[in-house]
């Protein structure tokens, strides 16, 4: 089962008194073991939500406040668990600490650090961090026949699609599974796990942010055993933002 990533280090202090943050881009990437990421320089990095098998590492350097984060100074006994979102400035380095298969699914907001006198125009982009410009209500549904004979069986559900110049923020999926042609409708029959683009919407793990792109959804019941035919009836909620 998936789970909510560990961090082995204590969280970076940034300090933004002299500077905004603008919006930039929407990140979702996968982590690999020896396949470390570093925030650019002149960004900071907004982790929405994070799931992994195995655990991460944080290490960063020439800190404002406090002892920086490096290998000397960490403790892997002393491993926390932090809630998200969880804010990293420039420099910061992700690394996943585990074996050859393990891995780390991350949903990223990434913002330019602009000077405060510049911040209306630094990043062309027109969105700020106080919030996006919402423009409609996020409410999908997805359909799927299982004829697998086992209620328990992953079914692919189809793709969401982002249009272009917006961005959807998921932060709620619910199964259905029935044996009735009919369909099923939330909350009864079987229920189960949604996953949208190897993320955990119907848990822990959401919200995520997704940037223009198709992403697959998945059906993942509870149950399992059974025979015969089902039918899937996924949902998807949240709110689409423009981009620009």
């Amino acid at each position: 089962m998936k789970k909510l990533f560990t961090l082995l280090l204590i969280i970076p202090i940034l300090g933004f008194s002299q500077n905004d943050l603008v919006f930039n881009k929407v990140l979702n990437f996968n982590l690999t073991q020896g396949q470390p990421v570093t925030i650019p320089q002149g960004k900071a990095w907004k982790i929405e939500s994070g799931v992994s098998q195995g655990n991460v590492r944080i290490t960063s350097t020439n800190q404002e406040y406090g002892n920086n984060l490096n290998e000397q100074n960490m403790d892997p006994s002393a491993i926390q668990s932090y809630n998200l979102p969880l804010w990293l400035g420039e420099g910061t380095t992700i690394s996943l600490v585990g074996s050859a298969t393990s891995y780390s699914h991350f949903s990223v907001l990434e913002f330019n650090v602009v000077a405060t006198s510049s911040s209306s125009s630094g990043s062309g982009v027109g969105v700020s961090s106080a919030g996006f410009a919402a423009s409609a209500i996020i409410d999908l549904e997805f359909s799927a026949v299982n004829n697998t004979g086992n209620i328990g069986a992953s079914i692919d559900m189809g793709n969401l699609i982002v249009p272009e110049g917006k961005i959807f923020k998921i932060v709620i999926g619910t199964l259905s599974v029935s044996s009735s042609s009919s369909g099923a409708s939330p909350g009864s029959g079987y229920t189960g796990n949604v996953y949208v683009n190897g993320y955990l919407v119907s848990g822990e793990d959401k919200p995520i942010y997704l940037a223009a792109g198709t992403y697959q959804v998945f059906g993942d019941p509870t149950a399992s055993g059974g025979g015969g035919t089902y039918y899937y009836t996924v949902k998807v909620g949240g709110i689409e933002y423009n981009a620009n």
